[in-house]
């Protein structure tokens, strides 16, 4: 079970359960799902290597929050994406700026 942010938890670990879950029960997936789960694996498996300290949950806490605040109403519904398309990319782009701000603090 996710226990938050800041509390330690292994994205790596949850993804390899996920997947070994989906070839016990042989479900089928997309190969874009596929390859983006490869990819977070290979990027938290590097980072934990040279900074086992670093978090990649923790690290994505910003633009997670970011955007789930404006693609996403209070109770948990979609926002209407004519609303918030344009307004989106460049919130993120902002909050990716904020995160390589933090991000240099620990590095």
């Amino acid at each position: 079970s996710c226990r938050g942010y800041g509390t330690g938890v292994d994205v790596g670990e949850v993804l390899r359960g996920v997947l070994g879950l989906i070839r016990k029960h042989q479900i089928r997936i997309d190969a874009n799902y596929a390859t983006l789960v490869v990819n977070i694996l290979c990027t938290e498996s590097l980072a934990r290597r040279m900074f086992p300290n670093y978090n990649l949950l923790d690290a994505a806490r910003p633009l997670l929050e970011s955007y789930r605040g404006m693609c996403y109403t209070r109770s948990g519904l979609p926002k209407p994406s004519a609303r918030r398309s344009s307004f989106v990319k460049f919130w993120l782009s902002v909050m990716y700026m904020k995160k390589r701000v933090l991000d240099g603090a620990f590095f």
